[in-house]
C-alpha cells in the first residue's frame, strides 16, 4: 500500500514543488515535522516499516520536504530497494541538482544495482566541484580496486592521509591497494588504522597477517591471539587456525600449534580449502610429527577424509600449472 502512496507523492512532489510553500499552512508544516521526526525516531529503533509510513505521511502533507524524502530514500536504501530509492533521489535533485548529499547517496545506490559507470561519472563529477572531499574519493577508489585500477584507486587516496579526513577504514584501503600493487604489505598503512581504531577487526586481522609476511610473527601471534579472545563463536576458529599456521610451520612449536588447532576445530571450524592448505605446508616442510598430529584432531572431528582430499587436488592443481608455464628458448650461439 504504501508503495503505491510513494509513487503518489513522487509525482505531487514534483507537481507542487513551487507551490508548496504557499499552500502548506504553518500548522501543517508542523504536523509534517511531527512524522518527519516520527519517522527518524523509528529509524534509530530500526523499525524500517514504521518509518516508512511516517515519510510517506510528512511526504503527503508536505510535498517539499526534502529531507522526508531523502530519509525515505534511505528506507528503501535499507531494504535494498535501490531502483525506488533511485527514482526518490533523482526526484530531490530536480529541485537541487547541486546537492552533494544526495548526489553521494545517488552514486553509492547506482553502484547497487549494478550501474558502475553511472556511478563512477557521479563521483568524478563531485570530485571536480570538489577536489577535497575525500568521502567521496574513498568511494570512487573503491569502485576502481573492484575494478582493477589499483594505481589510480591508490593515487586518489592519498590526498587524504595527511588531513582529518583520514581514517582507518581509508588507511585500511590504501595497505590492501599497496598489497595489490605489490608495493608493500601494507604495514605502515594497517599500524597507522589501528592506532585510529584499535577494535576494527578488520583492521587488525590485515595487520596481523602483515606482520605475518615481514616475519614478525611474535606480532603476529599476539594480534590473532587477541583477535580469537573477543571475537564471536563463528569468527574465533579462523584466528585460531592462524595461530597454528603461525606456530607450525614457523615456529616449529608443535605442541602450542596443535592446541591452537584443536581449538579452532572445537569452535566448529570447517573450512576445508584452509585446512588443506595447512596440511599441504606441513607435508612440504616436512614436519612429520606435526602432520601425524594434525591429522590425529582432523581424524577425531571427522574432516581428515575431505581435508586429505582437497589436499590432495590442490597439489594436482598445482602441478598443472607449473606444467603450462612454458620453458625458456634455448639460445643457439
Amino acid at each position: 500500500m504504501f508503495l503505491r502512496r510513494a509513487g503518489v507523492f513522487l509525482i505531487a512532489m514534483v507537481l507542487l514543488l513551487l507551490l508548496a510553500g504557499c499552500q502548506t499552512s504553518p500548522q501543517q508544516r508542523e504536523l509534517a515535522e511531527t512524522y518527519y521526526n516520527l519517522g527518524n525516531a523509528y529509524i534509530e529503533l530500526e523499525d524500517w516499516g514504521k518509518a516508512e509510513n511516517a515519510f510517506a505521511r510528512a511526504l503527503e502533507i508536505n510535498p517539499a520536504m526534502y529531507r522526508a524524502g531523502y530519509n525515505m530514500a534511505r528506507v528503501y536504501i535499507h531494504s535494498q530497494n535501490y531502483s525506488q530509492a533511485a527514482d526518490i533521489l533523482h526526484q530531490l535533485l530536480e529541485a537541487d541538482s547541486g546537492n552533494i548529499t544526495f548526489l553521494e547517496t545517488l552514486a553509492w545506490v547506482e553502484l547497487k544495482r549494478g550501474r558502475i559507470e553511472q556511478a563512477q561519472s557521479i563521483y568524478r563529477s563531485l570530485l571536480d566541484k570538489d577536489p577535497a572531499n575525500c568521502n567521496v574519493r574513498y568511494n570512487l577508489s573503491l569502485l576502481l580496486s573492484d575494478r582493477g585500477e589499483y594505481a589510480e584507486a591508490y593515487s586518489l587516496l592519498l590526498k587524504c592521509v595527511y588531513g582529518q579526513s583520514s581514517d582507518a577504514e581509508l588507511l585500511l584501503l590504501l595497505g590492501q591497494l599497496e598489497q595489490k600493487l605489490e608495493w608493500g604489505s601494507g604495514l605502515g598503512w594497517f599500524e597507522r588504522a589501528s592506532e585510529l581504531n584499535p577494535q576494527n577487526q578488520a583492521v587488525l586481522a590485515e595487520l596481523a597477517a602483515a606482520y605475518a609476511r615481514e616475519r614478525d610473527f611474535t606480532e603476529a601471534l599476539d594480534i590473532y591471539r587477541r583477535l580469537s579472545a573477543r571475537a564471536e563463536e563463528g569468527e574465533k576458529g579462523r584466528f585460531l587456525l592462524q595461530q597454528a599456521r603461525i606456530l607450525l610451520v614457523r615456529l616449529e612449536e608443535n605442541t602450542r600449534g596443535i592446541t591452537a588447532l584443536k581449538e579452532a576445530l572445537e569452535s566448529g571450524y570447517k573450512d576445508i580449502d584452509k585446512l588443506a592448505a595447512l596440511y599441504n605446508l606441513l607435508s612440504e616442510h616436512n614436519r612429520a610429527e606435526a602432520l601425524t598430529a594434525m591429522e590425529a584432531e582432523l581424524r577425531r572431528f571427522q574432516l581428515l577424509d575431505g581435508v586429505e582430499a582437497a589436499a590432495e587436488q590442490a597439489r594436482e592443481e598445482t602441478e598443472d600449472e607449473a606444467e603450462e608455464v612454458p620453458l625458456p628458448e634455448v639460445i643457439e650461439e
